[in-house]
């Protein structure tokens, strides 16, 4: 162990030259840490204690599914010394072998001594030999390579490695390359160099698309234009800053959302759950492929193909991945939960209640203070040479209000999952958006309009003869008729203005909807027998919806008991009447994971707790855009 990772030897098979290529690169520039590794297999395992705390500690591989080069893996990436296995090092050591093979064949043949001077090879060259053979790394193939070359180029050209002991013996300004055996072993290791290079570079040009964070569709193009070049840093920086230009064009040009690359593994597994629990964003993705049941969704994330669910005291095998744990199983159905219950808070709606709510976000739960203005009356004439007057000035009315937490726990038993009941988990958010629906509505419907609270200000009823806006008047054409000359003439606080709003909006029971609805619809009226006058609320409250839908300003609430109560006012964006304020601005309910994935209800009882938060409060900010018909 390292840390929290495991960490083990890989031994490298010789016919995976490329990685092999890759790694001996990367250990000769001492850039081991450009690696990790990713397995993925069954592991034997038992129960033990790591670092005091109970842990599953694995005892032998089961299965191997497959080993990956990655970025950076548990232990930030980097090869242990000793990762680097004998075979890389064998083979280095064959591939230093074979380019002095010619050489110590003939050392009198090929041994440079700078043409027909006949001088003895130097002394020591046994040790000089056997130092050869024990020296590793590339920088010695790269310095014995570029000695060759140079020592066969022409008469007269800059010497090379200034160390090599070859490039000092009599005779070395002479014409050599003239020896068919070592112009071959000049080209082997001409091509073994080059080859070197492009490795290097191919490890440089890894390193820096991993710092670039590319999308890997761009990655894939810059390892494509590359290919087979030993490119410096800087044209590797500049073909990435190239490629990054061009699919920032593109970007732009097609729209948030145009392109898209491959998903990751927890990010397919996630649009599999979603389109498991209904979400139609993940229905509709080609991508996605959802699972059978609850059951199956569980044992792939987990890897618990048995379904012992934490109970290990006998040991066995599970599946270990990088991109996927036993622990991510709750919070991928988490947010699954969480899509869902947004999809069907937002289709459940509140039947147009929300359309009279001014909303507000509260940062804390204490208590939220709204001022109510009032405003100047008109400015009275300076006669001349008088003086000017002081107004008199307007007073404020504070209103206060403390929001409160609503909510409750959701839990997923084992049964649920063994019994594959995908309806008792799908009901979960799709029951908890209609609560939660339902708890601001009632909240709203009953606080306010139907136990008619004090206005706080000056502690009358908010709807009441003082404030003018209650009548008792049933509803009809008459009837709006009067409400609307009562709402015309509320007043502006302290000028006694009159506002002069007409009615934009009618709340009813559903036992007068279709009174509603016909009044709204019809051009005229009867206002007495044998008297057909114009409908002054023709279409007031807008048209039917294409698919038969209800006109806007006519709101039906089916928690109005009362059968012939109804309520009328303008539109809060004109006047606010009714704030209602949401924690944090979530104006719906959320779900959370009731503890870590790893200890609690999950271990002691085989259950996951989800809990259910929803947060609000309100109070009333005016009464005069609003009024009141009380008739039963």
């Amino acid at each position: 162990m390292a840390g929290n990772a495991a960490m083990g030897t890989v031994h490298l098979l010789q016919s995976e030259s490329v990685l092999q290529a890759k790694l001996a690169a990367a250990r000769a520039a001492g850039k081991l840490d450009l690696f990790g590794v990713s397995v993925l297999g069954y592991f034997a395992f038992k129960p033990g204690r790591m670092e005091g705390k109970p842990c599953l500690v694995a005892g032998g591989l089961g299965k191997l599914m497959s080993v990956d080069l990655c970025a950076e893996a548990g232990a930030g990436g980097k090869f242990l010394p000793y990762a680097a296995s004998r075979a890389v090092r064998s083979e280095i050591a064959r591939m230093q072998s074979r380019a002095r093979e010619p050489e110590e064949l003939n050392p009198k043949k090929n041994h440079r001594t700078g043409g027909a001077s006949g001088a003895r090879p130097p002394q020591g060259g046994p040790m000089h030999e056997k130092t050869n053979r024990e020296a590793t790394g590339k920088d010695h193939i790269l310095k014995v390579t570029e000695a060759l070359r140079v020592h066969d180029a022409p008469a007269g050209q800059p010497p090379g490695d200034e160390s090599d002991p070859a490039l000092h013996q009599p005779g070395a300004g002479a014409p050599r390359g003239t020896n068919a055996d070592s112009a071959a072993l000049v080209r082997q290791a001409q091509a073994a160099l080059d080859e070197a290079r492009k490795t290097q570079a191919l490890t440089l040009m890894e390193a820096r698309l991993a710092d670039a964070h590319l999308p890997a569709s761009a990655a894939r193009l810059v390892r494509e234009h590359l290919r087979g070049q030993a490119a410096s840093e800087a044209e590797i920086d500049a073909e990435i800053q190239r490629v990054r230009d061009a699919f920032t064009v593109y970007a732009n040009a097609v729209g948030a959302g145009g392109a898209r690359v491959g998903l990751e593994t927890v990010d397919k597994v996630q649009l599999a759950m979603d389109a498991l629990l209904g979400i139609r964003e993940a229905r509709k993705d080609a991508n996605a492929h959802a699972f059978r049941g609850v059951k199956d969704a569980y044992m792939f994330i987990t890897g618990d193909r048995d379904l012992r669910f934490g109970r290990h005291s006998q040991g066995g095998f599970t599946r270990v991945a990088e991109a996927i744990s036993s622990a991510d199983f709750p919070n991928i159905l988490l947010n699954s939960m969480t899509k869902k219950l947004l999809q069907d808070y937002a289709e459940v709606g509140m039947a147009g209640l929300d359309l009279l709510i001014t909303s507000a976000s509260l940062a804390d739960y204490k208590q939220q203070d709204r001022v109510r203005e009032g405003y100047f009356g008109d400015l009275p004439v300076v006669g001349e040479a008088q003086p000017y007057l002081e107004l008199a000035k307007p007073t404020d009315e504070r209103i206060s209000y403390t929001p409160s937490k609503h909510g409750g726990l959701l839990t997923v038993s084992e049964e649920t999952i063994r019994n594959d009941d995908l309806g008792g988990i799908a009901r979960f958010p799709s029951h908890l958006a209609r609560a939660g629906r339902h708890t601001l509505k009632s909240y709203v419907t009953n606080n306010f309009f139907v136990n008619n609270p004090a206005y706080a200000p000056d502690g009358a009823a908010w709807f009441s003869g003082g404030h003018n806006n209650l009548g008792s008047n049933p509803f009809g054409v008459d009837a709006l008729v009067n409400a609307e000359v009562a709402l015309m003439k509320q007043q502006e606080k302290d000028s006694g203005n009159r506002l002069g709003f007409r009615i934009q909006w009618i709340m009813v029971p559903v036992d007068l909807a279709a009174q509603a609805w016909q009044v709204n619809s019809s051009p005229t009226y009867n206002p007495g027998p044998g008297v057909q006058q114009a409908n002054p609320f023709y279409q007031r409250f807008g048209p039917l919806g294409p698919n038969g839908e209800a006109p806007k300003g006519i709101i039906v609430n089916e928690l109005l008991a009362a059968p012939h109560n109804w309520y009328y006012g303008v539109w809060p964006s004109n006047i606010p009447f009714l704030e209602i304020g949401y924690l944090d601005g979530v104006e719906e309910p959320q779900i959370f994971l009731a503890g870590l994935a790893t200890q609690g209800a999950l271990f002691t009882n085989d259950q996951i707790q989800y809990k259910a938060k929803f947060v609000f409060g309100g109070a009333i900010t005016d009464f005069r855009p609003v009024g009141m018909n009380l008739c039963s």
